[in-house]
């Protein structure tokens, strides 16, 4: 496996120190579950910190096309939303 590169927004270095090796782990544990090679085939993927998957701190992972990095920005309380059958119907 290639060396891992993370890009992260929003999220200061302190907690970046903090958190990547948990990242890292899941981030490995992922590609090799979903046979992921390249962080660009990554469209998101949400790393939850703690046990707690209600309210608990989260880092949202994405992949961009033509980049071999992973972008990361952490949120310390995950914030859930409903999307009711509007947010499917075709515009008119």
């Amino acid at each position: 496996m290639t060396e891992l590169n993370f890009v992260w927004y929003n999220t200061d270095q302190n907690t970046v120190d903090r958190i990547k090796p948990l990242v890292v782990a899941d981030i490995i544990r992922y590609m090799t579950q979903e046979v992921i090679d390249d962080p660009s085939m990554l469209i998101t993927h949400t790393v939850f910190l703690t046990d707690n998957m209600e309210s608990g701190p989260v880092v949202h992972v994405w992949g961009q096309e033509d980049d071999n990095r992973f972008h990361c920005e952490y949120q310390s309380r995950v914030s859930w939303t409903t999307l009711d059958e509007s947010a499917f119907n075709e515009p008119s």
